[in-house]
């Protein structure tokens, strides 16, 4: 059923009807279109709709014309049904969170280590992990828990979930309780590789003489809520347990980190998996995480340069500089600027190559298996001649895509060689993380399926 309700926005009586992935406001006098009709533009609002018996929250991310004298509001997400309008935490449940901590993984391991559960799981839960974090300077408290099965009686699906309990200081401020769950997603989809989250539940609460009660719900509009991929290989909570903190540490002060050049459904390795946009969208994310770290990564040494170098920038300085005009003065400070550059800055070439050899030990034992086609097949760590030849093939590749010489299918071969660029660059994120060497030796190995480190580790 539609909510349909009463607001008076820019000051004019209006009628809503929420729609799935909109709302709908009609000004209630006709003789007022023109008054909405000049908010059209307006974009990144906050509104307040049904106030009556409990209070709605939208964040409005676009206008746009309807029909029949209406216009429409997209919302980025919602906060609905609020009796306060307080929040010190949520609950966080849903298919990722179903994946990622799987119950039948997690008391599996628990009963190989003898460990017997005695709680109540209807009524009850057990709590599995926690992790304290700092977020925008103040602390967050994140909580993994497993039970309740009955908690919202008949209302229950009668399965037993994992949830994910995020408290934080009592607050009014809902786009901060919206970027609290941003980076809760956002860690989700690093660990997980990808984008899709599926169906989340987001229950709020707020606390009140020292107990929490419901507030509302989040209703997320940016995220794919209804498409979902069960992850592959090893990727669930017990590989990464060792990480967790750092990963939500991580996720909660990079909140800028893009997820564009991961993979829409599932792991890529073949010429058919990868786009042109798919091979340019990597590329961008590696150079990125190598101008993040540009010490680790693009650290030239120029001191075999330097007194020619410095020579020359003296012979630009004490140039004539009078009765020259603009265009002069204009050529002989981009000289200058273009001069001071040289021998500091990486070529593609040098960067590919820079930051194997940062990482060649957390990549070795995966190398068999990343180029494992009989026309380039490689073991160990990559030899000089193999190296360049990948970093040739993936700059040139750059190049030729972004001129407009590309031919528009990858081969198998092809692929082998984006897949390697496409491990290295999470590789980079991993060690921005704080993982070692070894650690992201197992953890590549979990997500991509190009090493069997936790196996062994597993049957040894």
């Amino acid at each position: 059923m539609k909510e349909v309700g009463y607001i008076t926005l820019w000051d004019v009586e209006c009628v809503f009807i929420v729609e799935d992935n909109y709302i709908v406001i009609i000004p209630k006098n006709k003789d007022d279109i023109q008054k909405i009709n000049s908010h059209i533009e307006d974009y990144n609002f906050i509104i307040k709709y049904n106030p009556t018996v409990s209070c709605s929250t939208a964040f409005i991310e676009r206008v746009e014309f309807g029909i029949n004298q209406a216009i429409k509001l997209f919302p980025k997400y919602t906060i609905e049904r609020c009796h306060k309008d307080v929040f010190s935490g949520f609950e966080i449940m849903g298919e990722a969170i179903d994946d990622f901590f799987s119950p039948s993984r997690y008391f599996y391991e628990r009963l190989k280590e003898g460990t017997e559960s005695n709680v109540d799981f209807n009524y009850h839960s057990e709590v599995a992990d926690k992790w304290t974090i700092t977020f925008e300077n103040k602390p967050i408290t994140v909580t993994l828990s497993y039970g309740d099965i009955l908690r919202w009686g008949i209302g229950s699906d009668l399965m037993l979930h994992p949830k994910l309990t995020v408290a934080f200081e009592q607050t009014t401020d809902t786009q901060y309780v919206y970027r609290v769950y941003s980076f809760i997603v956002r860690f989700l989809q690093i660990v997980r590789y990808g984008i899709k989250c599926g169906k989340l539940r987001i229950d709020l609460f707020y606390e009140e003489q020292g107990k929490m009660s419901y507030n509302g719900h989040l209703h997320d509009f940016c995220n794919d809520q209804n498409q979902f991929c069960i992850s592959a290989n090893e990727v669930e909570y017990g590989c990464y347990k060792p990480y967790i903190q750092r990963f939500l540490q991580f996720a909660a002060d990079d909140p800028k980190y893009t997820f564009y050049h991961y993979p829409i459904d599932g792991i890529r390795y073949r010429g058919r998996h990868y786009s042109a946009v798919d091979f340019l969208n990597i590329f961008s994310a590696f150079e990125s995480e190598c101008h993040t770290n540009q010490e680790l990564y693009e650290n030239a040494d120029v001191s075999r340069i330097q007194v020619v170098k410095n020579a020359l920038v003296t012979l630009l300085d004490e140039y004539p500089h009078t009765d020259l005009s603009k265009e002069e003065l204009d050529f002989l400070k981009n000289a200058r600027d273009n001069l001071l550059k040289q021998g500091t800055e990486f070529g593609q070439r040098k960067k590919v190559k820079n930051a194997y050899e940062v990482l060649k030990n957390a990549l070795e034992s995966s190398i068999e298996n990343i180029f494992f086609l009989p026309e380039f097949r490689c073991k160990g760590n990559l030899t000089s001649k193999n190296l360049n030849e990948v970093a040739e093939f993936l700059a040139g590749q750059r190049g030729a895509i972004a001129h407009g010489r590309f031919s528009g299918v990858f081969s198998d071969i092809d692929a082998q060689k984006i897949h390697f660029l496409e491990i290295l660059t999470y590789a980079q994120l991993l060690k921005r993380v704080g993982l070692k060497d070894k650690d992201i030796e197992r953890v590549i190995g979990v997500v991509f399926g190009c090493n069997y480190v936790v196996f062994q580790e597993k049957y040894q």
